[in-house]
């Protein structure tokens, strides 16, 4: 016969582990000084390696990249968090540097970053 057991077990959801990130201890307009300073990739990769394991959020990387007016360094930061930061690919990040390359009128440019977002099908927003 079955017996139904009147001790219920309450039901306990896995709480997701969100990663730990540093957005409030970092000075974004001190990073953001530092970043307008360098020269090159290899300065502005060297800079951001403290970071290089995120920790700091995609949506505070964005943030660095609509602040940056250079369309060469959006390139690249968007190159670091990608390649070699390893963030997920982010259409609010393709859409910030699109917007810099399109302003600095770079077509060539803007046209690669439509076949990249293609490419790793995000679409552009």
């Amino acid at each position: 016969m079955w017996t139904r057991n009147t001790t219920t077990v309450p039901y306990r959801r896995k709480q997701r582990q969100e990663p730990v990130h540093l957005d409030h201890s970092v000075d974004m307009t001190e990073l953001l000084l530092s970043i307008s300073q360098t020269q090159n990739e290899q300065q502005l990769y060297s800079l951001l390696s403290p970071y290089k394991d995120r920790q700091l959020s995609i949506r505070f990387m964005v943030s660095i990249i609509s602040r940056e007016s250079d369309w060469q360094r959006s390139l690249a930061l968007l190159d670091w968090i990608n390649d070699i930061a390893r963030y997920s690919p982010s259409v609010f990040a393709y859409n910030v540097v699109l917007r810099n390359v399109l302003r600095a009128k770079q077509w060539d440019h803007a046209h690669g970053l439509f076949d990249e977002m293609r490419n790793r099908a995000l679409a552009p927003g």
